[in-house]
Order: structure tokens, then C-alpha cells, then sequence
């Protein structure tokens, strides 16, 4: 594999799920899956056309993988843009988002979930789940990507 054109087509499909990912919807987890889904059979499709190579399940799903992290690093630098930029209002939305989600809790719990240091934890395990997440989505993206647009030209005929 060609790492410097699988860079090329994973920066487009991170692009894309960027992109995807800031279109308001009524169904975000649904639409998440689709658009990572999406980026990772683009970044494969990309990589397939640009090279002309047969592409094998895993070179799709490493593909794909690494559309998802290009897409996931410019969600968290937009985001941790956000923070710092509009840190106020944004972290007071967060807290009380969290103050809802733990309000039939214990009164401590509460209190403790509720800090600044929790908070920021909260926020650091939620990229991370995120991560998994994309990383997840997109192989499996990048997967149907190489089964559906990976053979080589030679293949084709």
C-alpha cells in the first residue's frame, strides 16, 4: 500500500465526515453511523481509484480507519476550539446537560460529577468513546469500500 495516496484520500473522507458531522439532523446517532460509515468507504474508494490496486477486507478497513481519525482529529480541534474560544457558554450547556443526566442521583454524586476537574474527565472519556467509535464505523466503511470499488482494473475486465 502507498501510504502517501491513502493520506491523500483519508484527508478528503475526514473532510467529509467533518462536514457530514456539522449538517444539523433529526436523527444524529443514525446519522453518524451513516457519514462514518460513509468517510471510511470513501477514504477506500479513493485510495482504490487513485492507485489502481486490488484492495484486500483489511487494507479497506485500515483505509477506512484512517479516514475516521483524519475526520475525528478536525472534530476535536474544532471542538476543543470551541471550548477555549466560547469556553463559557459552552462548558454551562455541558453542565447542564450533565446536571439533568445525574439529577436522580445521589445529592453527592451530583456535586462531584458536576466540578470542573469531572468535567473535563467527562469530556476526554467522550472523545475517546468517540474515537473507538469512528475508528469502528470507519473500518467497517472501509471494508464494503474494498469490496464494492477495491479490484484492480485488471480485475475489472
Amino acid at each position: 500500500m502507498r501510504w502517501t495516496d491513502a493520506w491523500r484520500g483519508a484527508v478528503l473522507a475526514g473532510f467529509f465526515l467533518t462536514v457530514a458531522m456539522a449538517v444539523p439532523n433529526a436523527m444524529p446517532l443514525a446519522w453518524f453511523f451513516i457519514a462514518t460509515v460513509a468517510a471510511g468507504a470513501l477514504a477506500a474508494t479513493l485510495y482504490a481509484r487513485r492507485s489502481r490496486l486490488a484492495l484486500t477486507l483489511a487494507q479497506g478497513a485500515r483505509l477506512g480507519m484512517l479516514g475516521g481519525l483524519a475526520g475525528w482529529v478536525a472534530w476535536v480541534t474544532i471542538s476543543v476550539l470551541m471550548i477555549v474560544l466560547g469556553g463559557a457558554q459552552l462548558v454551562n450547556s455541558l453542565r447542564e446537560a450533565v446536571q439533568k443526566v445525574v439529577a436522580t442521583s445521589d445529592p453527592r454524586a451530583r456535586e462531584i460529577l458536576t466540578t470542573p476537574g469531572m468535567m473535563a474527565v467527562f469530556i476526554v472519556l467522550s472523545m475517546l468513546f468517540l474515537l473507538v467509535l469512528v475508528l469502528l464505523c470507519s473500518a467497517m466503511g472501509g471494508m464494503i469500500g474494498a469490496k464494492l470499488f477495491g479490484k484492480s482494473t485488471e480485475q475489472k475486465r
